[in-house]
Protein backbone atom coordinates (compact mmCIF):
# COMPACT_ATOMS: atom_id res chain seq x y z
CA UNK A 1 0.00 0.00 0.00
CA UNK A 2 2.65 2.11 0.85
CA UNK A 3 4.88 1.97 -2.30
CA UNK A 4 1.26 2.41 -4.13
CA UNK A 5 0.86 5.88 -2.32
CA UNK A 6 4.50 6.72 -3.19
CA UNK A 7 4.06 5.67 -7.12
CA UNK A 8 1.08 7.46 -6.83
CA UNK A 9 2.52 10.72 -5.51
CA UNK A 10 5.42 10.26 -7.95
CA UNK A 11 3.16 10.39 -10.73
CA UNK A 12 1.06 13.42 -9.70
CA UNK A 13 4.32 15.24 -9.29
CA UNK A 14 5.70 14.00 -12.74
CA UNK A 15 2.45 15.58 -14.29
CA UNK A 16 2.74 18.72 -12.22
CA UNK A 17 6.15 19.38 -13.44
CA UNK A 18 5.20 18.45 -17.15
CA UNK A 19 2.38 20.36 -17.15
CA UNK A 20 3.82 23.66 -15.83
CA UNK A 21 6.42 23.41 -18.18
CA UNK A 22 3.78 22.94 -20.90
CA UNK A 23 2.50 26.06 -19.85
CA UNK A 24 5.14 27.80 -19.72
CA UNK A 25 6.21 26.93 -22.83
CA UNK A 26 2.85 27.95 -24.20
CA UNK A 27 2.77 31.48 -22.85
CA UNK A 28 4.00 34.59 -24.93
CA UNK A 29 6.53 37.11 -24.89
CA UNK A 30 5.02 39.96 -23.08
CA UNK A 31 4.08 42.58 -25.51
CA UNK A 32 6.41 45.84 -25.16
CA UNK A 33 5.29 47.49 -28.10
CA UNK A 34 3.75 50.84 -27.34
CA UNK A 35 0.06 51.01 -29.59
CA UNK A 36 -1.05 54.38 -31.01
CA UNK A 37 -4.00 54.32 -32.54
CA UNK A 38 -1.34 55.61 -35.64
CA UNK A 39 0.16 52.17 -35.47
CA UNK A 40 2.61 49.73 -33.01
CA UNK A 41 6.34 50.24 -32.61
CA UNK A 42 8.77 48.94 -30.15
CA UNK A 43 10.28 52.39 -28.84
CA UNK A 44 13.76 50.71 -28.20
CA UNK A 45 13.44 50.93 -32.34
CA UNK A 46 11.57 53.82 -32.69
CA UNK A 47 8.92 54.54 -34.92
CA UNK A 48 8.84 53.99 -38.29
CA UNK A 49 8.32 55.41 -41.49
CA UNK A 50 7.35 58.26 -40.54
CA UNK A 51 7.18 61.61 -43.45
CA UNK A 52 9.61 64.27 -42.76
CA UNK A 53 6.77 66.75 -42.37
CA UNK A 54 4.97 64.59 -39.55
CA UNK A 55 8.89 64.45 -37.82
CA UNK A 56 10.15 66.36 -35.25
CA UNK A 57 12.90 68.63 -36.56
CA UNK A 58 14.99 67.95 -33.12
CA UNK A 59 14.06 66.44 -29.86
CA UNK A 60 14.78 69.51 -28.86
CA UNK A 61 11.66 71.04 -29.62
CA UNK A 62 9.31 69.11 -27.69
CA UNK A 63 8.74 68.40 -24.22
CA UNK A 64 5.84 65.63 -24.28
CA UNK A 65 7.06 62.39 -24.20
CA UNK A 66 6.01 58.99 -24.13
CA UNK A 67 7.65 57.15 -21.17
CA UNK A 68 7.40 53.29 -21.30
CA UNK A 69 8.11 51.26 -18.05
CA UNK A 70 9.35 47.75 -18.00
CA UNK A 71 6.45 46.40 -15.88
CA UNK A 72 3.11 47.81 -14.34
CA UNK A 73 4.12 50.60 -11.75
CA UNK A 74 3.65 49.82 -7.88
CA UNK A 75 1.89 52.66 -5.92
CA UNK A 76 5.60 53.05 -4.07
CA UNK A 77 6.94 53.83 -7.81
CA UNK A 78 3.86 56.05 -8.79
CA UNK A 79 4.59 58.03 -5.67
CA UNK A 80 8.23 58.68 -6.25
CA UNK A 81 7.64 59.39 -10.57
CA UNK A 82 4.94 61.97 -8.94
CA UNK A 83 7.02 63.24 -6.11
CA UNK A 84 10.92 63.68 -7.96
CA UNK A 85 9.54 63.72 -11.43
CA UNK A 86 6.83 65.63 -11.79
CA UNK A 87 4.78 62.74 -13.73
CA UNK A 88 0.84 63.03 -13.90
CA UNK A 89 0.74 59.16 -14.91
CA UNK A 90 -2.99 59.84 -16.25
CA UNK A 91 -2.81 59.70 -19.72
CA UNK A 92 -1.76 55.94 -20.30
CA UNK A 93 -0.53 54.32 -23.40
CA UNK A 94 -0.71 50.85 -23.96
CA UNK A 95 1.88 49.02 -23.36
CA UNK A 96 3.08 49.97 -19.76
CA UNK A 97 3.63 53.63 -20.76
CA UNK A 98 2.27 57.42 -20.15
CA UNK A 99 2.76 60.71 -22.16
CA UNK A 100 4.24 62.97 -19.77
CA UNK A 101 5.59 66.69 -20.22
CA UNK A 102 8.96 66.57 -19.15
CA UNK A 103 12.04 68.89 -18.62
CA UNK A 104 15.10 67.63 -20.49
CA UNK A 105 16.93 68.05 -17.35
CA UNK A 106 14.34 65.41 -15.66
CA UNK A 107 14.10 63.37 -18.87
CA UNK A 108 17.98 62.46 -18.39
CA UNK A 109 17.43 61.65 -14.83
CA UNK A 110 14.00 59.82 -15.88
CA UNK A 111 15.98 57.47 -18.32
CA UNK A 112 18.61 56.46 -15.63
CA UNK A 113 16.15 54.37 -13.72
CA UNK A 114 16.21 50.43 -13.38
CA UNK A 115 12.05 50.88 -14.13
CA UNK A 116 12.26 53.07 -17.15
CA UNK A 117 12.29 50.96 -20.64
CA UNK A 118 12.12 53.48 -22.82
CA UNK A 119 11.21 57.48 -23.68
CA UNK A 120 10.48 58.76 -26.83
CA UNK A 121 9.24 62.26 -27.96
CA UNK A 122 5.77 62.75 -28.93
CA UNK A 123 5.69 63.03 -32.81
CA UNK A 124 3.17 65.19 -34.54
CA UNK A 125 2.66 61.45 -36.82
CA UNK A 126 1.08 60.53 -33.71
CA UNK A 127 -1.74 63.13 -33.20
CA UNK A 128 -3.60 62.90 -36.54
CA UNK A 129 -6.03 59.94 -36.12
CA UNK A 130 -6.38 57.76 -39.39
CA UNK A 131 -9.15 57.93 -39.26
CA UNK A 132 -9.99 61.68 -40.71
CA UNK A 133 -11.88 61.75 -44.32
CA UNK A 134 -12.96 58.31 -43.67
CA UNK A 135 -16.11 58.61 -41.45
CA UNK A 136 -19.00 58.24 -44.03
CA UNK A 137 -21.29 61.33 -43.08
CA UNK A 138 -25.30 60.74 -42.56
CA UNK A 139 -26.74 64.17 -43.58
CA UNK A 140 -27.37 65.48 -46.65
CA UNK A 141 -25.73 69.07 -45.29
CA UNK A 142 -22.59 67.27 -43.97
CA UNK A 143 -22.14 65.46 -46.95
CA UNK A 144 -22.55 68.47 -48.76
CA UNK A 145 -19.96 70.64 -46.85
CA UNK A 146 -16.52 71.02 -48.23
CA UNK A 147 -13.23 70.18 -46.25
CA UNK A 148 -13.12 68.57 -43.06
CA UNK A 149 -14.94 69.32 -39.88
CA UNK A 150 -11.92 68.80 -37.45
CA UNK A 151 -11.63 68.52 -33.33
CA UNK A 152 -8.45 69.57 -31.65
CA UNK A 153 -7.98 68.16 -28.34
CA UNK A 154 -5.21 69.76 -26.45
CA UNK A 155 -3.28 69.04 -23.37
CA UNK A 156 -4.95 70.43 -20.04
CA UNK A 157 -1.94 72.86 -19.45
CA UNK A 158 -2.12 75.12 -22.36
CA UNK A 159 -3.68 77.81 -23.27
CA UNK A 160 -6.45 77.16 -25.49
CA UNK A 161 -6.82 80.88 -26.94
CA UNK A 162 -3.31 81.27 -28.05
CA UNK A 163 -3.36 77.69 -29.61
CA UNK A 164 -6.74 79.09 -31.26
CA UNK A 165 -4.72 82.19 -32.66
CA UNK A 166 -1.99 80.07 -34.15
CA UNK A 167 -3.94 77.81 -35.79
CA UNK A 168 -6.52 80.28 -37.10
CA UNK A 169 -3.67 81.93 -38.72
CA UNK A 170 -2.75 78.54 -41.32
CA UNK A 171 -3.96 78.09 -44.65
CA UNK A 172 -7.13 76.44 -45.28
CA UNK A 173 -8.52 77.09 -41.49
CA UNK A 174 -11.89 78.34 -40.94
CA UNK A 175 -15.12 78.30 -38.59
CA UNK A 176 -12.73 78.26 -35.57
CA UNK A 177 -14.18 77.82 -32.24
CA UNK A 178 -12.91 77.22 -28.72
CA UNK A 179 -14.50 74.99 -26.06
CA UNK A 180 -12.31 74.81 -22.68
CA UNK A 181 -13.96 72.24 -21.06
CA UNK A 182 -11.35 72.24 -18.27
CA UNK A 183 -13.95 73.12 -15.10
CA UNK A 184 -16.17 70.14 -16.33
CA UNK A 185 -13.10 67.58 -15.80
CA UNK A 186 -12.33 67.19 -19.60
CA UNK A 187 -9.31 68.63 -21.90
CA UNK A 188 -9.86 71.61 -24.01
CA UNK A 189 -10.58 71.31 -27.60
CA UNK A 190 -10.93 73.35 -30.90
CA UNK A 191 -13.47 72.62 -33.74
CA UNK A 192 -12.96 74.05 -36.68
CA UNK A 193 -13.45 73.40 -40.51
CA UNK A 194 -10.02 72.30 -43.11
CA UNK A 195 -9.80 73.20 -46.75
CA UNK A 196 -7.77 70.36 -47.55
CA UNK A 197 -5.27 67.40 -45.68
CA UNK A 198 -2.64 69.25 -46.71
CA UNK A 199 -3.18 71.22 -43.81
CA UNK A 200 -2.98 68.68 -41.23
CA UNK A 201 0.62 68.50 -40.54
CA UNK A 202 1.05 72.44 -39.67
CA UNK A 203 -1.68 71.42 -37.25
CA UNK A 204 0.10 68.48 -35.69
Amino acid sequence: MARSRRQLAFCVLAFLVCRSSAVAQAVEPRDTRILLETGAFDPLRGPQRIPPELRLESEEATDRWIVQFRAPLTRAQRERLTREFGLKLTRYIPNFAYLERISRADLERLRRLDIVRAAVAYQPAFKISPRIGRVPFRTPGRRAMTGFLLYAVLFEDVDPEAVAATIRALPGVSNLEVHDLRRFGAPPRLEFRLASRSGLPAIA
